[in-house]
Parts: structure tokens; C-alpha cells; sequence
């Protein structure tokens, strides 16, 4: 007898038009994109903005000038391709105009994207997402703001990372508005006159700052000598025009300081021979106005300032002129120029200082600093965070400055977790991510917030999405600065090909702004293999029929 096998495989197509697998949000890298970068300053090299959603933390941008052409913001939000079953429901362009505002979002499709006078053009489609360019109008608007994208499609719900502007050029232009200051006639300048402190402008006058502005934040004023050579100079109009044709700086003859308010202090001399000059105060950014002249002399009988160095220190121990503690707090990032600022007089020869940071000698990465004035390096980092001691001893006096620095931030990602984790039906999942700096922490499962009671938490998911029904959803785990995501029975719903794939978002918040972290987890279906035989003989000859179903 002859045993004849065949092997038949039935397979089930897909109708045309129909997708042959879910189709998840995901946000994908743009080609020629910088993705560490989250640090821009305008005016700079860089022209236009470009950030795009696979940022993984909050970007800042800060305005600090408004030169021929303004910036160019490009946020391209563009996710993995969608076919028409798939595609984007919504498309949200979002503006926050604070940590505790609420969210302002628009979607192309609906209506144009315009926030106040800061129009976005938006170059995409709802299969592959957009990008939202603006030029961004500098002077004509505060900026200031936390930009984001939100896209929905029916599998769920995907948010991108805060992109922040920080306009200082706004606030700037109303600082330099300021009432000016008349001339005001010194006394000829010794050692005993120093620190000496000089007003810009009439500082009276209140002056609204940003809710970020710290203790680096840059002033738009700035302090020169003029050197006049005919009687009629000795005076504010004819000071200023020397300055233009020829500007000499401060830190030519004297350690200096200028707050973010413009006030200046002089601390001691540096070893330039002096020559008697005019001193001024000015904005490039209205070059109409001087704030504040001085001379030397009075108003019937104007002089140049004078400085006498044959003059002798007079008096003995240490005067404290600025207070004893005081807690300053900064933005971690480049072009701070942040320093420590003190006050005192004391009797040079006799006067030795020392500079600490948590009790130890002051970190090599610091430029430099002085008997009065410790400056921090140009990229402020976590690490500087401290507290920083100036003690002054002259003889048996001693006076000890102590400074309390926090830098502060939105949360880092230190670690993140993997965009994309693959799963097999009735396995769990468990990853984690690090994150510094935050306050709070949440878990999103499709955009949508977990909640703190489980029942109603997966409710509300089921009646969202109810291929996650059997899903166990473990609320989120914290240990120090790592948050860990975990889930068990992820099932396939009975006669549905949805699995249980879906988007987890970690967030972590601070009052500065946020850290977000996204992995889709997508589960596989186990494979199924089924044989049956059917036979039949005809004669001497039997055939057996596998079929195979999958």
C-alpha cells in the first residue's frame, strides 16, 4: 500500500483597505536634527531654531537681543507613517503660558495656529504628522511660553516634551525705559570711598521681571568712562558722544560688578595708570538716553572724576557692608555669568580671603575670583549647587560670607527607557527610567492619567480602550530617581486580533517644567500551530491531507 502525505496551509487574507497591524503613535527623529541640544540663546550660530519631538527632555530658548532678522522656530512633530485607518484624529499645537496655566491648543486642520501675534505655518499631513515654523516676533510680543505637540489617533493619545522661551529682550526693552538720572558731582575717589555703589538711572521706578528670571539674569545696561578734553565734554550729552566714538569699560580701572538692575559697584583699583575722566551709563538699546553721568566737582563748577590714590586707608577691622547670608538661586545652563557679590572695607595690607564650596577649596572648572567676587563657570550645572563661604580675616577680625546656591531646572533625563519594547502575549513587562530633579511623578497609559484608585483607573481605560480590559496596570513604582512601569496579564481579547500594545508615559514635574518619556509596548500574539489529517484510500493507495492552520 502507498501512503501518499500532502500539506495544505489556509491562510486568511486581509480585505483590501484594511490594515494588517495596529498602528501606534510614535514620534520619529527628523534628518539633520540635533537631538542634544537644549540650549539655544538668539542672537547665536544658530538660525533657524529646529527641535523636533524625539527631544528627550525640555528645551529652553532664551531671547536676549533683536538683531536684522528674527528667529525662526521650526518644531517638527513628525510620527511613524499611518495608513487611513490609523491616522491622526487631532494634531495639536499647545501653548502654556506658565507651569500653572492651562494649556492653549490648536490643530491645523481646524483653524490657523496662532497664539497672540506668534503665528505657526504647519507643513504636514494627518499620516505622518506636522511641523509647525513661526518667526517669532521679537519685540512685538511676549514670548515667553511652553510650546508642545499632542497628537490623538484611536489606539491612544502621544504628548512631545516642552520646548521653552524665556523672551529677556521684552522685558529688557521696558527696563531701558526707565526715567533717567541727573548729573550727579563725587567728591575727588580714594580707597576709604570703596565699595562704592552708583545708581542707573532712577532705580526707584518697579520694574516687572519673569517668573525665571534668577540671580543671573542678564542686564540690559552698561557702564563707560569717557574721556573728554574740552570744557564743554563735562557734560551728560557730550560724555555719551565720546562713549560712542570710543568706549572705555569700567574693568579697565576698577573690579567691578553690575547687577541685573544695572546698578554698579567699584571695588578697588586695578593697576591702570588713572587719568581723570567722565562716567556714564547707557543702553545700546536706546541709544537716545543716559541714564546716569557723573563727575567730579559740582554744578556750578562741573569737573572731570578724580581718584587719589595717595590717599591712606583710614580706619581698622572689617566694615560689612552687604549681608552676612544670602541664598541665591540660577537656572542650570550656559551663558549665566552668574557671581557671588560681597561688600566690606578693610585695611588692604592687612586683609587676607578665602574662597570655599562645602567646606573645600573652590572647584578648578571656576574662572576665577577675587577678595570680593567669585565668578561661576559659563555652563551652570547641578553640581554647583552648595554653599560657598568668603572668610575675611584682618588680624583678629574675621567676618564670614555665606552664600546658599541652588540651581535649579525642569527635570533631566538621565536615563530613559527604550522607545520600543516587544512582548509576547501573557508575558509582563517591566522597565524603568531615571530622572533628576522632579517633584512629582505620573503615569499616562495612552495619554490617558493613571489614577490613583485602580478600579475606576480600569474602567475608564476598558471603556477607552477595551482591548486593555485584562490588563494589569501597576501603579508607578518610585525608588530615589528611578520610576519603574510594570504590567502583567497582557492578553488578547477573544476573537479580536487588538492586542494589548499600548503607549506609556512617565512624567516627572517640577515648578520649572517637565521630563517626558514615552515606550510603546508592543505584545505579540503566540503562534498557534494546528495539525489535522484527513485520508482517504482508493485502490492500494492511501492519501493523508495535512492541514496546517495558523
Amino acid at each position: 500500500m502507498l501512503l501518499v502525505l500532502w500539506l495544505v496551509v489556509f491562510v486568511v487574507e486581509t480585505p483590501y483597505g484594511a490594515s494588517t497591524i495596529e498602528q501606534y503613535l510614535q514620534f520619529i527623529p527628523v534628518s539633520g536634527v540635533r537631538h542634544d541640544i537644549f540650549f539655544y540663546e538668539h542672537p547665536g550660530l544658530r538660525n533657524p531654531i529646529e527641535i523636533d519631538a524625539t527631544i528627550k527632555q525640555q528645551v529652553r530658548i532664551r531671547i536676549v537681543e533683536h538683531l536684522n532678522e528674527l528667529p525662526v522656530l521650526r518644531i517638527h512633530c513628525v510620527v511613524a507613517p499611518l495608513d487611513s485607518t490609523h491616522e491622526l484624529v487631532s494634531a495639536y499645537l499647545c501653548r502654556r503660558k506658565s507651569t500653572h496655566d492651562s494649556d492653549e491648543c490648536i490643530d491645523p486642520k481646524t483653524r490657523n495656529v496662532i497664539f497672540g501675534r506668534v503665528e505657526f505655518s504647519a507643513n504636514g499631513n494627518r499620516s505622518s504628522g506636522y511641523t509647525f515654523s513661526s518667526r517669532l516676533p521679537v519685540k512685538d510680543e511676549l514670548l515667553d511660553g511652553f510650546y508642545f505637540c499632542k497628537y490623538h489617533n484611536r489606539n491612544g493619545e502621544l504628548i512631545s516634551n516642552f520646548i521653552e522661551i524665556q523672551d529677556a529682550y521684552y522685558y529688557h526693552k521696558r527696563m531701558v525705559r526707565r526715567p533717567v538720572k541727573q548729573t550727579e558731582y563725587l567728591p575727588p575717589l580714594s580707597i576709604n570711598d570703596l565699595p562704592l555703589s552708583l545708581e542707573c538711572g532712577q532705580t526707584q521706578v518697579s520694574e516687572e521681571l519673569p517668573s525665571w528670571a534668577d540671580a543671573a539674569f542678564p542686564s540690559p545696561f552698561m557702564w563707560s568712562f569717557c574721556d573728554v578734553d574740552s570744557p564743554d565734554g563735562i557734560q551728560s550729552a557730550g560724555c555719551m558722544r565720546r562713549v560712542r566714538q570710543t568706549s572705555t569699560h569700567v574693568t579697565n580701572y576698577f573690579e567691578s560688578y553690575v547687577s541685573p538692575n544695572g546698578t554698579l559697584v567699584l571695588y578697588k583699583r586695578t593697576t591702570s595708570a588713572w587719568k581723570d575722566m567722565g562716567l556714564v551709563c547707557w543702553s545700546h538699546l536706546d541709544s537716545s538716553a543716559v541714564y546716569s553721568t557723573y563727575f567730579g566737582g559740582s554744578s556750578e563748577r562741573p569737573k572731570l572724576l578724580t581718584y587719589d590714590s595717595n590717599i591712606p586707608f583710614v580706619g581698622s577691622g572689617i566694615t560689612v557692608l552687604s549681608p552676612l547670608t544670602q541664598r541665591i538661586t540660577v537656572r542650570i545652563g550656559p551663558r549665566t555669568g552668574l557671581k557671588l557679590v560681597t561688600k566690606y572695607r578693610s585695611t588692604p595690607e592687612y586683609t587676607t580671603v578665602k574662597w570655599t564650596k562645602d567646606g573645600r577649596r573652590i572647584p578648578p572648572d571656576f574662572p576665577g575670583h577675587s577678595d570680593y567676587l567669585l565668578k561661576f563657570p559659563d555652563l551652570i550645572r547641578r553640581e554647583h549647587s552648595g554653599t560657598y563661604n568668603l572668610l575675611v580675616e584682618n588680624g583678629n577680625d574675621q567676618v564670614n560670607f555665606q552664600f546658599i546656591v541652588s540651581v535649579v531646572g525642569p527635570p533631566e533625563v538621565i536615563r530613559a527607557p527604550p522607545p520600543l519594547i516587544l512582548v509576547m502575549e501573557g508575558e509582563n513587562v517591566t522597565f524603568s527610567c531615571q530622572l533628576d530633579s522632579f517633584i512629582t511623578e505620573s503615569l499616562e497609559i495612552n495619554g490617558l492619567p493613571y489614577q490613583p484608585n485602580p478600579t475606576n483607573f480600569r474602567t475608564e481605560l476598558r471603556d477607552q480602550y477595551p482591548y486593555l480590559k485584562d490588563a494589569l496596570i501597576q501603579p508607578l513604582q518610585k525608588n530615589g530617581h528611578i520610576l519603574t512601569y510594570s504590567a502583567y496579564n497582557l492578553l488578547f481579547t477573544p476573537g479580536s486580533k487588538v492586542g494589548p500594545t499600548h503607549t506609556v508615559s512617565l512624567v516627572g514635574k517640577n515648578e520649572y517644567g517637565l521630563a517626558r518619556v514615552s515606550t510603546l509596548v508592543r505584545v505579540l500574539r503566540k503562534i498557534q500551530i494546528l495539525l489535522m489529517c484527513f485520508h482517504y484510500c482508493l485502490d492500494d493507495t492511501c492519501v493523508c491531507m495535512l492541514l496546517l492552520f495558523t
